[in-house]
């Protein structure tokens, strides 16, 4: 089968399997957040983590987008940069 032959099968079986591939999509990051928003991540972690250096404008405008973008905090990612795990042995 050649590159294009499975483009085109992919694109054709797509509409059927689209529930799957819509499951499939990477978590939304800070830096999509920041993107979306065109400011810095840094300030998204901020105002998500609750200190200071953003002003309340822009901690409810950073809030509302992750709130409707379905940000949720990698708790796997937050473990590596604290050095602490919280999986059960």
């Amino acid at each position: 089968m050649k590159f294009w032959e499975a483009d085109l099968l992919a694109l054709f079986l797509y509409p059927f399997f689209k529930n799957h591939y819509n499951n499939l999509q990477m978590n939304v990051t800070i830096k999509d957040i920041a993107r979306e928003l065109g400011i810095c991540y840094s300030s998204v972690s901020r105002a998500l983590n609750g200190k200071p250096g953003v002003s309340e404008e822009t901690r409810k405008k950073i809030t509302e987008t992750a709130e409707r973008m379905g940000y949720r905090p990698n708790e796997l990612a937050r473990g590596l940069v604290s050095r602490i795990s919280k999986q059960s042995v």
